[in-house]
């Protein structure tokens, strides 16, 4: 009686896909926010100005920096794979139900 296909069964092609497309833009998002975050804190011109060792990577502004970066990249790929999710689940609904037409 039922044309359409099982809602499991529909075809998922493109999974692998976006996920791909998610994570270059959450590692690219990552990336910038490393490099404005590391710009920002200027490791070696503090350490110079007031003769300290090198900068702690496990405390102060350097676990911001690690914890915002990886934040950010990971928030980046959460969103951009919902909203690619979102729109390949309206495309394949829109292939499943078939548009209807006015007789005359």
């Amino acid at each position: 009686m039922d044309e359409l296909p099982q809602p499991d069964v529909m075809d998922r092609a493109g999974r692998l896909r976006r996920l791909v497309v998610a994570l270059i833009v959450g590692i690219t998002v990552g990336s910038l926010a490393f490099g404005a975050l590391y710009a920002l804190a200027r490791p070696d011109e503090v350490a110079a100005a007031h003769h300290f060792p090198a900068p702690s990577y496990t405390s102060g502004p350097w676990k911001f920096v690690g914890y915002f970066t990886f934040g950010a990249g990971f928030g980046a790929f959460i969103a951009t794979l919902a909203v690619l999710n979102h729109f390949a689940r309206r495309r394949s609904e829109r292939e499943r139900v078939p548009t209807a037409r006015q007789v005359s």
